[in-house]
Order: C-alpha cells, then structure tokens, then sequence
C-alpha cells in the first residue's frame, strides 16, 4: 500500500495575518486616539497570530513519513521514529523516539476535498503502529523540533536562467 494523500490548510496562514493586522489596527488607532496604555493591551493578541502564520500550509502523509510544508521550510518524521501522538484543540503534535516533533493542524482546519481519507488512513497508520491519540493541551503551544528537510541545493550543471552548463565552452 504505497498510498499518500495531501491536505491543504489554506485558511490557517489567513487567520494568522488577519489576526495580526486587526489587533495591530487597534493598538495603532489607540495610539493615536491618546490611549498608549490601552496599545499595550493588544500586544499578547498580536503575538498569538505569528504561531498561526508559521502553521503548515499542507502536510503529506504516506507508509513511511508525514511531511509538512510551512512559510519556513519543508519538515518531515519517519513513521518509524514516532513515539507517541498528542492532539490539542488545534494541533496535532507527533513525537519522535529522541525528542523531535512535527505538527499539524487538527482535522477542522483541513481542506474539505482529502479531509476524511487523511482523518482514515492517519488513524489506520496509527493503530497499525500501536500507538493513540493523548489529549495534550500543552501541544496547542509547541513548535517543530529537529524534523526540518535542508533545502536542496540547485544541481551545478544546471543553469538557474533555464539553460544547461554542460557543454559549455
């Protein structure tokens, strides 16, 4: 069974930055209107809209890994090295064997179109490895941790204007 499935989580970054405009809005309009102190009380509101943005955009998961893609780089875990799965109100938190961890929005913030056949085959690959879902909501509040993919470096034969160097003179 060599199935992958994909989900996209267009709204997530979405939220984030409207979020982050809104509450800056208000602290600059209090600013402006007199009321400096009442622009302190918007910060915390601000800085919880910065997590969203960093959310991943789309995750893959296939029989050996899930992979998520953010505004930051590509991050993955082997279904191998999962130790344990923790889900909050809205991340799902996969833990490795030595402490690394990838995370992915809960099933709300998914796209419709592959929203039931991921929810299917992540709790059938979870099962078949013997693991569970533990309520977490310590998990809403973390972030990746040593799962991030290195961006691979562009081929030296290939030109990056579209051209080829081989054969070059």
């Amino acid at each position: 069974m060599n199935e992958e499935i994909t989900v996209r989580t267009f709204m997530v970054p979405v939220i984030g930055w409207v979020a982050i405009a809104f509450f800056t809005f208000c602290a600059v309009m209090s600013v402006v209107n007199g009321l400096a102190i009442l622009s302190l009380s918007f910060i915390p509101f601000i800085l919880i809209g910065v997590p969203v943005v960093f959310m991943a955009r789309s995750f893959t998961a296939n029989d050996s890994a899930i992979t998520a893609r953010t505004i930051k780089g590509t991050y993955a875990i082997d279904w191998d090295d999962i130790a344990e799965v923790f889900i909050g109100k809205s991340n799902i938190l996969f833990k490795g064997r030595d402490g690394r961890q990838l995370i992915i929005p809960t099933p709300s913030m998914w796209g419709f179109s592959t929203k039931r056949a991921m929810q299917t085959f992540l709790q059938a690959e979870i099962d078949r490895r013997g693991l569970s879902f533990k309520r977490s909501v310590a998990c809403d509040y973390r972030f990746f941790k040593g799962t991030r993919i290195a961006k691979q470096s562009p081929s030296p034969l290939r030109d990056t204007r579209g051209g080829s160097r081989e054969g070059e003179t």
